[in-house]
């Protein structure tokens, strides 16, 4: 049960995110722009931004996936360089990352 609300917490979550992300336009008419995601090399991680990157792309978005670590993913989405992270481990695995960039990052929990 803990699994699957964890999942189903980070999908809405992603789906919250991307609703309110923007993006640079790829150039084509048809795109809404561009949404740069980070992952980790976690099973569920992956199988779930490939299918935000599916869902969104049939919506118009260009998608792409960057696989990092940890710390990459924390500071691309700090800095602007990725506009989203599916999963985030709170509060114990990423809450050293937390206190670090959180002044420059919006998590969305439901």
């Amino acid at each position: 049960m803990k699994k699957w609300l964890k999942m189903t917490t980070a999908i809405l979550s992603a789906s919250i995110i991307l609703a309110a992300c923007g993006g640079d336009d790829a150039g084509s008419e048809d795109s809404k722009g561009t949404l740069k995601v980070g992952l980790n090399n976690w099973a569920e991680n992956v199988a779930v931004s490939n299918m935000w990157k599916v869902v969104l792309e049939e919506e118009g978005y260009n998608v792409e996936l960057n696989e990092l670590d940890k710390t990459p993913v924390w500071t691309g989405i700090a800095r602007g360089d990725l506009d989203v992270a599916p999963e985030v481990w709170l509060p114990i695995t990423d809450e050293p990352l937390y206190e670090e960039y959180g002044e420059d990052v919006e998590l969305h929990e439901i």
